[in-house]
């Protein structure tokens, strides 16, 4: 065949086919939108877009919008069995050579001492730099859950050991799916856990009722050294 008319083709394609691929993601988006909007309306939810102005009354965003730079991408909060509940999505890039894609969190308040360590609770935590202290935090052997795999990474080895109670491991493990146990992480006030991509109201309220779980069984803060 003709290079030339090959060359034509992929033309008169490109030219069909981007208008096209925009219409398609505009449209996907607009009834991603609808749906957020009818769960959010379900759950008595108030809806954050990054360029709307607003802003959950609370939360701790570790990853802001790589696009707008703004703490999130779309938030929504509500309450879930009387705990405040904020999920939340942003468009991340972690390198000049990775695609861009979509991470959510859903996190809720909870009460930690003053200074408390950042603590993270999942499977298969491997040791990590801490830029700030410049010391290398480990993962904390032989806690409750172990043998399900569980692992804690904390700077504070007592404070640790003092979260991970078998109650709040009993809990964790309970959640394991497909092998791996939910990522955990406790600072600045709040707990939070990974969702995926974009967010989906069943995979936000699974999330939340296992934060709100955890919450419950979490020792007082008079408790906590």
């Amino acid at each position: 065949m003709d290079p030339a008319l090959i060359l034509v083709a992929l033309v008169v394609v490109a030219a069909i086919g981007t208008p096209l691929w925009f219409v398609l993601r505009g449209r996907s988006e607009s009834r991603r939108r609808a749906r957020r909007t009818a769960f959010a309306q379900r759950v008595g939810g108030v809806e954050h877009h990054h360029d709307s102005g607003t802003r959950p009354r609370y939360g701790h965003f570790p990853e802001p919008d790589y696009i707008s730079g703004a703490p999130f991408y779309y938030a929504l909060e509500f309450t879930r069995h009387g705990h405040p509940v904020v999920a939340s999505e942003s468009r991340v890039r972690h390198g000049p050579d990775r695609p861009m894609r979509y991470r959510g969190i859903v996190q809720l308040p909870v009460r930690l001492p003053a200074g408390a360590p950042p603590l993270e609770i999942g499977s298969h935590l491997p040791s990590v730099w801490e830029h700030t202290a410049k010391t290398k935090v480990d993962p904390v052997a032989d806690l409750p859950g172990a043998d399900q795999g569980l692992r804690a990474r904390c700077s504070d080895e007592t404070f640790a050991r003092q979260v991970v109670t078998p109650t709040l491991a009993a809990i964790v493990t309970a959640h394991k799916r497909h092998g791996h146990l939910p990522r955990i992480v406790l600072e600045h006030g709040t707990i939070r856990t990974w969702v995926g991509g974009r967010l989906a109201g069943d995979d936000v309220l699974r999330a939340a009722d296992l934060l709100v779980e955890i919450a419950q069984a979490l020792p007082q803060q008079r408790s906590l050294s």
